[in-house]
C-alpha cells in the first residue's frame, strides 16, 4: 500500500513497537485520519534516533517493514482476543436451553444473539474490555441499538424471545442462526398483531370502497333492468290487446250475427223459423223452458261444432228465448 498520506504516522508505529510502548491493550495503527504522531516518550534520544534512521530508508523499505510489523501486531491482538474468557468455548450458549425461557432480559438477549452464554457473558463482565475487544465493541453497539429501541417501546426489559428476534431481523442485526431456529421451534414466530392489524384495515377499507362502488353499479343496473322489464310488459299487454282485437273480428267474420241476416226477413218468416226452432229444440233434445239447468244449450253447440257450425251459447240461448217467448205468446192468445 502507498504510504505517502501518512509517512508520519507509520514511522511512529514502527517506533513504539521497536521499544514496546505501544501495548496491545491500547492498538494504535496508522490512519490517514490522524495529523498528530503518536510516539509516547519512554527515550527520546532512542526514538528519536530510531525515527530519524527510519525517514533515511526508502519508501518501499519503510512499507516493507511496516507490513511485516503490523502482521505480528494484528497477530498478537488475535491472540490476545481469542484468550480472553468470552472467547473461550465454555462461553457459548446453550440454544435450546435459553429458547425454552419465557423471557430474557435485554443483556441476556444481545448475548445470545451474539452467540454467547448470558450467564459467562454480561455487560458488566466485559465492558472493562471496550476499546481493546472488536467483540466488545460489537456487544456495546448491540446493547446502544436496544436501550434506544427500549426508550421507544420497541423493546422491552424483559423481553419476549421471539420479540427480540423479529426487531434484530426488522432492523438487519446479526443473530446466531442457532438461537433463530430453536426459539422458531418452541415458541413460533413473532406476528406483529398491529402491523397485521393495519393491513387488515386497508384491506377493509378497499373492500368497503369497491363494496359500495359495486352497490352503486348494481342500483343503476336494477333501475335499467326494471325499465326493461317494464318496456316488455307494455309491449305484451300491446301485442294481447291487438291478439284480442284480431280474434273478435275473426269471430264476427266466420260467425257472424245471425241478427244481421234476419233483418230482411218478414215478421211471419221470422216468426215461422222461431217455431221451427222451439220444436226442434223441444221434440229433438228434448228442451224444458222450467228446467234451469238445462243441457240442450250446450248440446245443440256441440252438434253444430260437428258439422263445422260455430255458434256461442248465448246466441242459441237468444234464439230459444225468443221461440219461447213468442210460442207461449200465441199459446195464450189461443186460450184467451
Amino acid at each position: 500500500m502507498s504510504l505517502s498520506s501518512n509517512r508520519d504516522e507509520v514511522i511512529a508505529f514502527l517506533v513504539q513497537r521497536k521499544f514496546q510502548v505501544l501495548s496491545s491493550a491500547q492498538p494504535r495503527p496508522p490512519s490517514p485520519n490522524r495529523s498528530r504522531p503518536l510516539v509516547r516518550s519512554l527515550s527520546e534520544n532512542e526514538c528519536d534516533r530510531y525515527g530519524a534512521e527510519l525517514r533515511a530508508l526508502p519508501p518501499e523499505k519503510l512499507e516493507e517493514l511496516y507490513q511485516a510489523e503490523f502482521a505480528r501486531w494484528s497477530g498478537q491482538l488475535e491472540r490476545e482476543e481469542n484468550a480472553r474468557f468470552f472467547n473461550q468455548p465454555h462461553a457459548a450458549a446453550d440454544f435450546n436451553h435459553w429458547a425454552k425461557a419465557e423471557y430474557w432480559s435485554l443483556d441476556e438477549a444481545i448475548a445470545l444473539a451474539m452467540g454467547k452464554a448470558p450467564e459467562i457473558v454480561s455487560w458488566d463482565r466485559i465492558k472493562n474490555y471496550s476499546g481493546v475487544s472488536p467483540f466488545v465493541t460489537r456487544y456495546a453497539r448491540l446493547r446502544d441499538l436496544t436501550e434506544r429501541a427500549k426508550g421507544w417501546q420497541k423493546l422491552f426489559d424483559p423481553v419476549l424471545p421471539p420479540l427480540f428476534i423479529k426487531w434484530a431481523e426488522d432492523n438487519e442485526l446479526p443473530v446466531c442462526a442457532g438461537l433463530i431456529e430453536r426459539v422458531s421451534h418452541f415458541r413460533g414466530k413473532w406476528i406483529d398483531w398491529e402491523k397485521k392489524c393495519d393491513e387488515l384495515k386497508t384491506v377493509c377499507e378497499s373492500l368497503r370502497f369497491n363494496y359500495e362502488q359495486l352497490q352503486a353499479m348494481y342500483r343503476d343496473h336494477v333501475d335499467d333492468w326494471k325499465k326493461i322489464v317494464q318496456n316488455k310488459n307494455d309491449a305484451i299487454q300491446a301485442k294481447q290487446d291487438h291478439i284480442v282485437k284480431l280474434e273478435n273480428q275473426l269471430a264476427a267474420v266466420v260467425s257472424p250475427d245471425p241478427s244481421d241476416s234476419m233483418k230482411a226477413q218478414s215478421p211471419i218468416e221470422r216468426q215461422n223459423m222461431l217455431k221451427v226452432i222451439f220444436g226442434m229444440a223441444v221434440r229433438g233434445y228434448s228442451y224444458n223452458p222450467a228446467d234451469k239447468r238445462s243441457r240442450t244449450v250446450s248440446e245443440i253447440v256441440s252438434d253444430l261444432q260437428l258439422e263445422g257450425v260455430s255458434l256461442s251459447d248465448d246466441t242459441i240461448r237468444r234464439y230459444l228465448k225468443e221461440a219461447q217467448d213468442l210460442f207461449f205468446s200465441e199459446r195464450q192468445g189461443e186460450l184467451e
